[in-house]
């Protein structure tokens, strides 16, 4: 799905899960609460793929892109 291919993206460039939980329950709670930590506060990235990230893990599944080709 676009959401997991977004966080699996961001985490490889980042080189850290954009979450920090100790369980999947726990890191579920944190993604609900909070705002996913922008992507250039830890590495500066071309404009067109932090965008890329943001849109893939939107909040609001109708914003994510629906297909990825």
């Amino acid at each position: 799905d676009v959401y997991a291919l977004g966080i699996t993206l961001y985490e490889l460039l980042i080189g850290r899960p954009p979450f920090q939980a100790s369980s999947d329950y726990e890191w579920g709670q944190v993604r609900d609460k909070q705002e996913l930590p922008q992507p250039d506060s830890f590495l500066k990235l071309p404009s067109e793929v932090r965008t890329l990230i943001l849109r893939m893990v939107e909040k609001d599944r109708e914003k994510r892109p629906q297909q990825m080709s």
